[in-house]
């Protein structure tokens, strides 16, 4: 096999591969948090973060088109006065994060 059905196969095989790895990484965040790990809750959310930017790669979403689609869900969740922002701020302090990274 070779040319377009290799690289078919390839995308598959690693969009397969990809979700086994958010899987594990979530069951590892679970168990890291069950541990009181900080280390671990670590190191299981920034896989759970790569893989999800790798995945939508391969899925054929830009990085670009990602980072706007989590902004525009934080806006969205914003007003909808979600818990979390109205008990905590985070939603406002996650976003002011991603803006001045972003350069806004």
């Amino acid at each position: 096999m070779q040319g377009p059905e290799l690289d078919i196969a390839r995308n598959i095989k690693a969009i397969e591969w990809l979700k086994t790895e958010l899987t594990s990484s979530l069951a590892g965040l679970f168990k890291a948090l069950f541990k009181g790990n900080t280390e671990g809750v670590m190191e299981a959310l920034a896989v759970i973060v790569i893989n999800s930017f790798l995945l939508a790669k391969r899925l054929g979403i830009s990085y670009g088109r990602l980072e706007l689609a989590i902004h525009n869900k934080m806006t969205g969740l914003l007003r909808e006065k979600h818990p979390l922002e109205e008990w905590y701020g985070d939603l406002s302090s996650l976003r002011e994060y991603t803006e001045i990274k972003r350069g806004d």
